[in-house]
């Protein structure tokens, strides 16, 4: 059976991967739109590339929030068990309310991977967005 140590660093990779793969997945998805489809929606153009930028958003977020899953993991493997004593208090207000008694890296790894995923929701929701407007004002 494995440990605690174990079990989070394989959901920490999991949770990594996911974020990868709907921030990546996206992003490759939209490149595959063919040129002539581009050049002829302008409105779809401008929200293909706000809804790139959110990806690329995305993807950025999903490495901070796995450098943070690092730091909080190391927390834990100093502590040597499943719950640090003594770790790093948060100061931030918003993080402090969820904090439940992790460390401060813990608390910031879980914020940045719920960006992540809202930089992937923000970027369906430019698209759609860019093509409701599109197919209202015609093919210019």
């Amino acid at each position: 059976m494995a440990d605690g140590r174990e079990l989070r660093a394989r959901m920490d990779a999991e949770s990594f991967r996911a974020l990868l793969l709907i921030n990546g997945g996206g992003a490759v998805a939209l490149l595959t739109l063919p040129p002539t489809v581009l050049r002829d929606h302008k409105g779809l153009t401008t929200a293909v590339l706000v809804a790139a930028g959110f990806l690329h958003l995305g993807l950025v977020f999903a490495l901070v929030h796995n450098r943070m899953l690092r730091k909080c993991s190391l927390e834990y493997e100093i502590a040597e068990g499943f719950s640090p004593s003594g770790a790093d208090a948060c100061t931030t207000p918003l993080i402090r309310r969820v904090s439940r008694g992790e460390p401060c890296a813990c608390c910031w790894g879980i914020f940045w991977s719920w960006v992540s995923l809202a930089c992937f929701i923000l970027a369906g929701l430019a698209v759609a967005a860019g093509a409701v407007l599109n197919m209202r004002g015609g093919a210019a």
